[in-house]
């Protein structure tokens, strides 16, 4: 993972087609991709960040209490979208696919997820290693979920697992993809940067 300095730490972001299009809306320096309604985690200064439902309204698509769009881009705004939800309110939202899905989402895999307190003070990244048989296993996603909440985790959205789980801190990969070949190239990336001209 090829990251901008100063990076404090990242993770991988949305799964995406084999083409490397992210299956959910992207917003990176404003720029607006993709279409589809997925949650999100979105952020922009002067706004308090939204870990939820991404949903459109014509062409632009809104996130908690702002919208951004091709026609009113916000350069600042930065959006990645998962799949499911994971936690909502505190709680966990539904069977997280695991009738429609079991394999994927009632099985142990690699695992990546962001997530927020009630308060919208605190963030988490969390990586699950995976498919290390005697080592780390990975979670199933009603786990993940059970692990955030026990953080105090109150609302995160579960974002590409498997061989795409990785998270970096300072430039250096702390976790171990699954993949043999090691990190695999993703189609975007959640990244916490250190920029003072956002502190108040």
């Amino acid at each position: 993972m090829v990251l901008p300095k100063p990076t404090i730490a990242a993770v991988n972001g949305d799964f995406f087609t084999p083409e490397g299009d992210p299956l959910g809306v992207e917003v990176s320096a404003g720029a607006l991709r993709g279409t589809r309604s997925r949650p999100v985690f979105a952020w922009r200064p002067g706004h308090v960040p939204w870990v939820g439902p991404a949903d459109w309204e014509g062409d632009s698509v809104r996130v908690g209490d702002w919208a951004v769009s091709d026609r009113a881009p916000a350069p600042d705004a930065e959006v990645v979208a998962g799949f499911p939800l994971l936690l909502q309110d505190g709680r966990t939202v539904g069977d997280l696919e695991v009738a429609a899905r079991p394999e994927w989402a009632g099985e142990r895999h690699p695992r990546t997820a962001v997530g927020m307190n009630s308060a919208r003070t605190k963030l988490w990244l969390v990586v699950v290693d995976g498919r290390r048989e005697g080592v780390s296993e990975g979670m199933s996603l009603p786990e993940l979920a059970g692990l955030l909440r026990s953080l105090g985790v109150w609302t995160a959205v579960n974002l590409d697992g498997g061989g795409s789980s990785v998270m970096v801190i300072r430039g250096a990969a702390v976790s171990r993809p699954a993949d043999p070949t090691g990190e695999r190239a993703v189609a975007n990336a959640l990244v916490l940067k250190h920029d003072l001209s956002y502190c108040e």
